[in-house]
């Protein structure tokens, strides 16, 4: 192989490998993007509420995270995982509230989808949060 031939030949495979590396944030940066104190709104089938809730790194995993107050349920830590700017919050169960769903972060407000149930029965949120 001349020369001529061997720079095309690494060029060809090095272009695109540069490419694909440089695109896109890595899941540590995807979830940095998350991390924040919110200003909630929250609109349910049980009423309006306004409160913060916190968004912190979880220690377990580089795609966790742990949403505090969310649902203005003080003390309590739910789980969630990212993807982009894409958080799912996988069903849980803590003091007897069970808990999922799904939002999505745009610029400085993370938009979550998310149902309750406990005894007292379900309810179905809308939260805006607005990063302090």
């Amino acid at each position: 192989m001349n020369i001529l031939n061997w720079k095309k030949a690494f060029l060809f495979l090095a272009i695109p490998a540069l490419f694909f590396t440089s695109c896109g944030k890595d899941i540590e940066e995807q979830r940095a993007e998350f991390i924040a104190v919110y200003d909630a709104f929250e609109t349910c089938d049980s009423g309006n509420l306004s409160y913060t809730f916190t968004v912190s790194a979880s220690s377990t995993e580089e795609d966790k995270v742990l949403i505090s107050n969310l649902y203005d349920f003080f003390g309590e830590i739910f789980e969630g995982t990212i993807d982009g700017t894409e958080l799912t919050i996988p069903s849980q169960t803590i003091d007897g509230l069970t808990i999922s769903g799904t939002g999505e972060l745009d610029g400085n407000k993370l938009m979550i989808s998310y149902s309750t149930n406990d005894n007292d029965g379900s309810d179905n949120c809308m939260v805006t949060g607005t990063k302090q």
